[in-house]
């Protein structure tokens, strides 16, 4: 059992910990973010957000060959499990972990090329998304996008994201992407904010790519309209080019399994959570 370093999820930990106890006889295992996972472990429970479990899988390069049970304490949370208000509540859905009766979902990362001056390079992963956006405030991005090394048009206004199944609920969504299901092995590619002037616009909307190709985005006028590079919030500055391509089917080296306790009525996990997170009203009081 692992979790944010909040007192909300140090809370959630404890109620965790003393459910499991009492429902399987044996204690969780605690362990620090980046301290090394037990050989014998079965599963882990990562206890936050989302931003959470990206923490928890960067810490990790070379991968978490072990199911990852989310449980949220932070804000939004898709990608976590809601933890039940009451003890028996909670008793009731770690007694469904531990049987087995479980939905699994794969999420694979995107994998990407950063270049800068002088023909440097880097390689680096993001679970969620890749962002290009314009470095200083106020100032146009403009971008060249290639597919497969075709031209596919020009983009200008304050950035584009590419992003993965399981990162198109995030940062994506929130500037007009779809929300894609994570057996639907895409990359969604999303515009933030495309400048409307004729002579500018050639990408206004987002759109969906299949995970065999591999996607180039140049930034154009590089030294006059210098971009920012996010990789799961970690930022790159310096880079003007990126590529970027999904690791399906090519290797599981780096997936990441999460596990979720089965809904009684069969609804798919995906589907309620859209409904949960962003299509129900706030209660109001």
């Amino acid at each position: 059992c692992v979790h944010a370093d909040t007192p909300h999820a140090r809370e959630v930990t404890e109620r965790i910990h003393r459910a499991w106890l009492a429902v399987t006889g044996t204690a969780c295992v605690r362990i620090a973010t980046h301290e090394p996972i037990p050989a014998d472990t079965h599963a882990i429970f990562a206890v936050g957000g989302d931003g959470f479990l990206l923490e928890l899988v960067r810490a990790r390069p070379s991968g978490i060959h072990i199911p990852i049970c989310g449980w949220n304490a932070g804000h939004v949370g898709f990608h976590m499990n809601d933890v039940p208000e009451h003890d028996a509540g909670l008793q009731h859905v770690l007694h469904a972990v531990a049987r087995g009766d479980v939905d699994c979902e794969t999420l694979y990362p995107l994998v990407a090329t950063l270049e800068g001056p002088r023909m440097t390079s880097a390689s680096v992963i993001a679970f969620n998304e890749i962002a290009l956006t314009a470095r200083e405030p106020g100032h146009v991005l403009r971008l060249a996008l290639a597919i497969d090394v075709h031209p596919f048009g020009t983009h200008s206004g304050d950035g584009l994201i590419v992003a993965s199944p399981q990162g198109s609920t995030g940062w994506a969504i929130a500037v007009g992407g779809p929300a894609v299901h994570p057996d639907v092995r895409a990359m969604v590619v999303a515009p933030i904010n495309p400048h409307p002037a004729v002579r500018f616009a050639q990408m206004l909307f987002p759109f969906v790519a299949p995970p065999t190709v591999a996607i180039a985005v140049d930034v154009l006028e590089s030294e006059k309209r210098p971009a920012t590079v996010s990789v799961d919030g970690h930022r790159y500055d310096g880079i003007h080019r990126v590529v970027v391509r999904t690791e399906f089917p090519q290797s599981d080296a780096r997936i990441v399994q999460l596990i979720s306790p089965r809904d009684p009525s069969g609804r798919n996990r995906f589907f309620r959570r859209v409904e949960e997170k962003f299509l129900r009203p706030t209660p109001t009081t």
